[in-house]
């Protein structure tokens, strides 16, 4: 296992820091240890994660702190699986092998996964501060939005439908807050080999009638790989503007937001993809099916994205919680024969935020006593009526000790978001310090 360059300038700089003001350092930390259980295509995995985390924090006076942690990982058990698995058989191999290799590729090329262990820098941040001015630079938390399954403004995080509330990842930027009368202005700006291809966010909040409301500006540029389309990198830009509003309506928690994103592809990957597509088209009678090849990237393109939500609290016992939230996806399919290779790709990474155009996230939850909580959520996706049963158990053991039992059951046919036969359970015990 190699440590990383930035595991050692923070090591580097909290032996700085303690050395300076060791009795300002203040300590913290967790240990989880997470064990799931895959059903897939008729075959069981076992994964058990190992995660420990150790946090720092240090304040010189009033105007500047330090805040870190680094991370560590170990897995056993089944670490490696097959992306086949995980999608649709037609999908799997679009292109038989023996016509694939003809232009120097492959259908099996990455086709598999592995869960690494790692020790890594999840954070570490210096912020300055001096009146309603606040600037962070380093790895540090960036959330966007106040969507719970979906954030469609964010586009430095990627969330796990069946646990969106977990820890996001820190991301090198350099960060400034700024207040001004009732307004307040935050940007920020992440880093990237090519100073074009920066990642930024813009954004104006105030409170408007009881509701928090803000506005946004962000771009982000992707890079990636497809050996479909040809070999090397391929890029696309994003941009988007956006809105979001949360508050209270009588006793209603309600909340929504938007983004209308533009997107543009370098020309060389628009000049690959347009190649190859041709090509396949002769192919057709041979089985290849060379709508599933098609790309939504290929062209520049306008496409919005809205969510919209409400939860009420009922005084029933110890307080029964209902929640829904709406997404509507521009960048989805209307059913599940338009999905494409791209589109499978891109949502078992994270890059497509749902399959289908209507995807609806529900939940309702009920703590039984002081220390245990059972709820229930379910995302159906209304383009191919897919349904995916999110069921949750939380138990306090001890005051720092909590044990989170969790499960997804989903229905549908193989070709939907939720029909492939993808059973999960999955238990996670935590301990902090």
């Amino acid at each position: 296992m190699n440590v990383s360059p930035l595991l050692k300038i923070f090591t580097t700089l909290c032996l700085t820091i303690t050395s300076v003001s060791f009795a300002e350092l203040q300590w913290g930390g967790s240990y989880e240890n997470t064990l799931w259980g895959y059903y897939l295509i008729e075959k069981s995995n076992l994964l058990d994660e190992n995660r420990l985390r150790l946090d720092m924090h240090v304040a010189s006076g009033s105007a500047v702190s330090f805040t870190g942690d680094i991370i560590f990982k170990k897995h056993f058990g089944t670490t490696t699986y097959d992306i086949a698995a995980l999608v649709p058989s037609h999908i799997a191999h679009p292109i038989p092998e023996s016509i694939m290799s003809q232009f120097g590729g492959s259908t099996k090329a990455e086709m598999t996964f592995s869960y690494q262990d790692t020790l890594y820098v999840d954070n570490a941040a210096m912020t300055l501060e001096t009146g309603r001015t606040l600037l962070t630079a380093g790895i540090q938390q960036l959330p966007w939005g106040c969507g719970y399954a979906w954030n469609p403004t964010d586009l430095w995080n990627n969330k796990d439908i069946l646990d969106p509330g977990y820890d996001k990842p820190g991301k090198a930027a350099i960060k400034l807050d700024q207040g001004i009368g009732q307004v307040s202005i935050t940007a920020v700006a992440g880093f990237a080999k090519d100073y074009m291809e920066t990642p930024w966010t813009v954004s104006l909040s105030s409170t408007i009638a009881g509701f928090e409301a803000t506005a946004l500006a962000a771009s982000r540029t992707i890079t990636f790989e497809n050996p479909l389309y040809g070999h090397g990198t391929f890029r696309r830009d994003r941009y988007l503007f956006g809105y979001s509003l949360s508050g209270q309506l009588s006793e209603i928690g309600i909340h929504s937001e938007g983004a209308w994103n533009r997107e543009v592809p370098t020309s060389v990957f628009s000049r690959s993809y347009n190649a190859v597509l041709s090509t396949m088209e002769t192919l057709r009678p041979l089985g290849v099916k060379s709508d599933l090849l098609t790309s939504d990237h290929a062209k520049a393109r306008w496409y919005p994205q809205i969510v919209a939500g409400a939860d009420y609290t009922f005084g029933i016992g110890n307080g029964l919680f209902i929640m829904s939230e709406y997404f509507y996806n521009g960048d989805g399919k209307k059913n599940s024969e338009e999905y494409t290779v791209e589109d499978w790709m891109e949502y078992l990474t994270g890059d497509n935020l749902s399959m289908g155009t209507h995807t609806l996230f529900s939940g309702i939850s009920y703590p039984f006593t002081d220390l245990s909580t059972f709820a229930l959520y379910s995302i159906v996706n209304f383009s191919d009526y897919s349904v995916a049963l999110n069921p949750w158990l939380t138990v306090s053991i001890a005051d720092d000790c909590e044990l989170d039992i969790s499960g997804a059951i989903p229905i549908g046919d193989e070709e939907d978001e939720f029909g492939r036969s993808q059973y999960m359970g999955r238990a996670r015990l935590k301990v902090f310090w």
